[in-house]
């Protein structure tokens, strides 16, 4: 049997060089998966992490708002039973805190007060108490607003 020096020569190189280039690539889409992977994995993280804080800072105004109310109530510096007040109390705090979107207070006494604001920004304000024998009343707070200024 003859073998051909081309043949012995040639053949052994192609081998090596399709191994070789199998090989790489092989490894180069492995570790391109890897990289691929720990990137998602990267950006999931980051996503959840700029979630939690947004989500945090968002829930953390209504809750301060809370806070300062029943504190205020708390030391006396308001009166539950003031309506008036209640009102230019509530519509004060909406202007300060413009990612509120809704503030309001429920007695006893049946007396309800509060301040919502609407997808256009207008705000609302919402009262039942004596003076209207407790049925709830609605006002945009622009036909009102003259009562404070």
């Amino acid at each position: 049997m003859k073998l051909h020096l081309r043949l012995v020569l040639i053949v052994p190189f192609l081998l090596q060089t399709f191994t070789i280039v199998g090989l790489t690539g092989w490894l180069s889409f492995r570790n391109g998966q890897k990289a691929v992977n720990d990137l998602a994995s990267q950006l999931h993280t980051e996503l959840a992490k700029r979630i939690k804080e947004r989500v945090s800072s968002y829930l953390e105004i209504p809750l301060l708002v809370n806070k300062i109310n029943t504190d205020a109530i708390r030391l006396g510096l308001l009166d539950v039973n003031d309506i008036p007040r209640l009102e230019q109390y509530f519509f004060a705090q909406m202007q300060q805190f413009k990612t509120v979107s809704y503030i309001s207070l429920g007695t006893e006494a049946r007396n309800y007060v509060g301040v919502a604001r609407r997808e256009d920004q207008s705000l609302i304000l919402e009262v039942s108490d004596a003076r209207n024998n407790y049925h709830l009343n609605t006002w945009l707070l622009a036909e009102v607003l003259n009562r404070y200024l």
